[in-house]
């Protein structure tokens, strides 16, 4: 797994191994560890350190692209719906103009160089509005996995 906090590198696997009847992935895989990044499962797998992995596709897609003995190496044996890749969150309290501000300018950087090349940067191509309909699928993984979003306190160290 990556780790606790990603659609992909967890909720994902987990709800895919709880669909096909396994409730105990720890007693089902033998033991389990987490990479701390999609790039690392990747990785795990291809060095053998682990049989099976999961990672989010852009970074699958990207890796694949420099490394073509990837598609010789590793075999895609599920994949999830489409859910929003990464989201960011505000605090409620945070003043409406100062989130008005950061969401205009996050949703506009693509539209000159300098906001290109930040977003180039980043490795991505843009931000999208979403609503909590776009994450719907990930509340249907979670479920599935077994996991009460509502009682989830994860945090990341």
């Amino acid at each position: 797994f990556v780790e606790r906090a990603t659609t992909a590198g967890y909720v994902f696997p987990l709800a895919y191994l709880h669909f096909h009847g396994v409730s105990d992935p720890m007693g089902f895989l033998g033991g389990y560890f987490f990479t701390g990044s999609h790039d690392a499962a990747i990785d795990a797998v291809i060095s053998g350190r682990a049989q099976i992995g999961a990672a989010k596709n852009t970074i699958y897609d990207r890796l694949r692209a420099e490394n073509p003995l990837i598609d010789q190496k590793l075999e895609i044996i599920a994949r999830s719906e489409r859910v929003p890749s990464n989201g960011l969150c505000v605090r409620p309290d945070m003043a409406t103009a100062t989130k008005v501000h950061l969401r205009d300018v996050l949703l506009t950087l693509d539209q000159d160089d300098a906001g290109r090349a930040v977003l180039r940067a980043m490795g991505v191509q843009r931000f999208v509005r979403t609503s909590i309909k776009d994450y719907q699928p990930v509340f249907d993984l979670a479920r599935e996995a077994g996991i009460a979003i509502a009682e989830y306190r994860y945090q990341n160290k």
